[in-house]
C-alpha cells in the first residue's frame, strides 16, 4: 500500500481484471470446442431390391455423430429432412468426386454418396 494525496492505493484492481479475463478465457474454451468438426465414419444404407448406397466420410460440425448419420441415411434414401443440400466437386489422388454438403441453422454436414442414392436437386 502506498501514500498519496487521495488517500491510500492497493493493486488490487489490476489483480481483479487479470483474474476477471482468465475466467472469460477459460469460459470461452467449451463453447469454442462444441463446434469442432467430428469425424463420424461411414453410414450403409440398404436401397432395396439388393442394392445399397453408402454415405463415406461424414464430418459434423455443431450436430451430432449420431444425427449426422440419420440425416445422411435419409439423404441417400432421398429425404432432405429440412436440411439444405448442395454438391461440391472435389479431386481426391487425382480422381474427380463429389461431397454432398447439408446445413440447417449453425449445423453442417458433409459426406460422400457412393453407390447410389441422394438427396441433392
Amino acid at each position: 500500500m502506498t501514500l498519496s494525496a487521495a488517500g491510500p492505493t492497493t493493486r488490487r484492481p489490476a489483480f481483479a481484471v487479470a483474474a476477471l479475463l482468465t475466467v472469460m478465457l477459460l469460459a470461452a474454451t467449451p463453447a469454442a470446442a462444441a463446434t469442432a468438426t467430428r469425424t463420424c465414419g461411414n453410414q450403409t444404407v440398404e436401397l432395396g431390391h439388393g442394392s445399397e448406397g453408402e454415405a463415406m466420410a461424414i464430418r459434423a460440425t455443431r450436430v451430432s455423430c449420431t444425427r449426422a448419420r440419420q440425416v445422411a441415411r435419409a439423404c441417400v434414401h432421398g429425404r432432405r429432412s429440412g436440411w439444405k443440400v448442395v454438391t461440391e466437386p472435389f479431386t481426391s489422388h487425382g480422381i474427380d468426386r463429389e461431397r454432398t454438403k447439408m446445413r440447417r441453422g449453425d449445423a453442417i454436414i458433409t459426406f460422400e454418396i457412393v453407390g447410389g442414392g441422394g438427396c441433392a436437386s
